[in-house]
């Protein structure tokens, strides 16, 4: 009895002495670096793109006033209108006198004044121009009331519970109404960058630009983001200030085939939301890897079908299938899981045709639209009969 005593208190001591001799590694979670790791943002949110995970928080749902990263909504909106042919980058944009009266960030447009979208969207995105904004909210939905209808609808559309905006240039304030998260603002951001994300940053990585180039009065555009000048690789997105808000910042980076947004809310001054900022992504980078799964253009599966033209086709992925890792790891327990269904009268190379899921621990993890790899349509009677006879007479 007396040896088991000694034996079990030997085993105890052992036990205890391990957890101060070892070190248990384990995932770095959001949570895990603390609030201090951005110490004077009141919120901020630092997330990958492609997959939304979310690789830093501090209190990322606590609703703030956004100020002119509301024209994170703006700029989508914009790029969704030209992209369905509802406008152009060369449409001439009469300057209404409700727009030119906007205060704040301006570039001083006159009522009456003509500039093309492209020029209002250069100062919209660049110099943060509240008058350029609004002029160009009218352009798009014909009001800037019914332009904020859109940003709101799109915000329902996407899901986001904690913004609401009132108007577009971000002048208002969280008392007014017009309020959004570090998270919500991260969401949008990765909304516009997954669908638009040449078209934006070819404008929000400009630091210097002019305006009214050739006329007696040249207005000199600069980035409100300073960083896209002196932080190799950030390519956007926007800042944001009001006495109300403190200093915001949005920003964006993509390095090793992973782009990863940072958002920054509350700062007290504008250095302190850029080192923070870099701080952010400075540690995503680091830290984080982006792991392609599978490839662009993957192949799912081939379909043969007698009736159609041509008979076979592969059925795709476009997109790369990507998950956000520790550096040095790797995802496990991945299986896979498709449906799909091709109408036998032919179906578009860009339309989709059905899903392809990731699933790990038996939840899906990750979903990839389906597509074919050429436009196929319904064969002909003689390519019907001429396969029938060559399957006969030379199976």
């Amino acid at each position: 009895m007396k040896r088991q005593y000694w034996l079990k208190l030997t085993i105890l001591f052992i036990v205890i002495m391990s957890f101060f001799l070892f070190k248990i590694e384990k995932p770095v979670t959001a949570n895990e670096l603390g609030d201090d790791f951005v110490k004077e943002a009141k919120s901020a949110i630092l997330i990958e793109v492609n997959t939304g995970k979310v690789l830093y928080e501090k209190n990322a749902h606590e609703k703030r006033s956004p100020a002119s990263m509301t024209k994170i909504m703006a700029i989508y909106l914009v790029l969704e209108a030209i992209d369905k042919g509802q406008i152009k980058w060369d449409d001439v944009v009469t300057v209404s006198e409700h727009a030119a009266s906007y205060g704040g960030s301006q570039v001083y447009l006159e009522p009456g004044e003509k500039m093309t979208v492209e020029d209002l969207f250069k100062c919209m995105v660049i110099a943060s121009a509240n008058d350029a904004t609004v002029a160009l909210a009218e352009h798009v939905a014909g009001s800037e009331e019914l332009f904020v209808k859109r940003m709101n609808d799109k915000i329902k559309e996407w899901g986001l519970q904690n913004t609401v905006f009132i108007e577009p240039t971000g002048l208002a304030e969280k008392d007014e109404g017009h309020y959004s998260t570090a998270y919500d603002m991260a969401m949008i951001a990765r909304e516009l960058l997954r669908k638009y994300e040449k078209e934006t940053t070819k404008y929000s990585s400009i630091y210097e630009d002019y305006i009214r180039k050739d006329t007696p009065n040249p207005f000199w555009l600069v980035n409100t983001n300073k960083l896209v000048r002196h932080v190799p690789g950030i390519d956007g997105l926007k800042t944001g200030w009001t006495s109300s808000s403190g200093y915001n910042l949005t920003a964006t980076m993509k390095k090793d085939g992973m782009r990863l947004i940072s958002v920054i809310m509350g700062e007290t001054s504008s250095s302190q939301r850029n080192y923070d900022t870099v701080k952010l992504l400075n540690y995503g980078f680091s830290q984080y890897e982006a792991y392609v799964y599978r490839p662009k253009d993957y192949v799912v599966d081939e379909y043969d079908h007698i009736l159609l033209t041509p008979r076979k086709v592969k059925v795709i992925i476009k997109e790369p299938i990507v998950f956000v890792v520790k550096k040095g790891e790797k995802p496990e327990g991945l299986t896979e899981k498709f449906t799909y269904e091709i109408n036998r009268k032919g179906v578009s190379k860009n339309e989709v045709i059905g899903k392809l899921e990731i699933i790990q621990n038996d939840q899906v993890v990750y979903t990839v639209p389906l597509y074919v790899d050429e436009d196929c349509k319904k064969a002909s009677i003689f390519e019907v009969l001429n396969r029938l006879l060559k399957n006969i007479f030379f199976n």
